[in-house]
């Protein structure tokens, strides 16, 4: 008799490793492994966005929308006037910062004795503000010093007021000024 001949048939590995993991029996635990990176990655995301900048920009966005035919009216209003307002550009650049702007009418005739106010927001990583009042330095034009604290874009607001009768712009604006900080 031969050694292939023996009668005992040959036997498999019955360890609890093989049970598991033995032959094709890994595949599932492809599924729980992609599952569990899924998890993980779901809650870095979680965590990031609970940590990081709310997107929260005004806490009263219901009543001023419930307001809203009063903001149409005041742009007709404003539209009707025909006021023109220009930002001075190249005075925010640099030390010794200047915000400045140009009020006229519909005809280009200067506009004096406004109250004008000029709000600067960036609204990356956390809500930055910087308002500053304007005055009238003669000739329509409005001027003020400002600083602001870091380079990057930012969202200019001004509002001018004249006897109850207002004139509000919003333009942006990247600053890339020597000497602030880059974002």
């Amino acid at each position: 008799m031969s050694v292939l001949d023996a009668g005992d048939p040959p036997t498999k590995p019955t360890g609890l490793g093989h049970r598991l993991f033995g032959e094709h029996r890994w595949i599932p635990w492809l599924f729980v492994l992609g599952f569990l990176v899924l998890f993980a990655v779901t809650g870095t995301f979680v965590t990031l966005a609970l940590s990081t900048f709310t997107g929260l920009v005004s806490t009263n966005a219901y009543e001023r929308g419930l307001a809203y035919d009063e903001v149409i009216e005041a742009e007709r209003a404003q539209e009707a006037r025909g006021w023109q307002m220009a930002l001075d550009m190249p005075a925010l650049s640099g030390d010794g910062q200047q915000a400045a702007i140009t009020l006229t009418d519909r005809n280009g005739e200067a506009l004096a004795g406004a109250t004008v106010v000029m709000l600067a927001e960036r609204m990356t990583r956390y809500a930055q503000q910087v308002r500053v009042s304007l005055t009238d330095q003669g000739d329509g034009l409005y001027a003020a010093p400002i600083s602001f604290p870091i380079s990057g874009r930012w969202l200019i607001s001004v509002l001018a007021d004249i006897g109850g009768e207002r004139h509000f712009e919003t333009t942006e604006i990247y600053l890339n000024a020597p000497g602030v900080n880059e974002d």
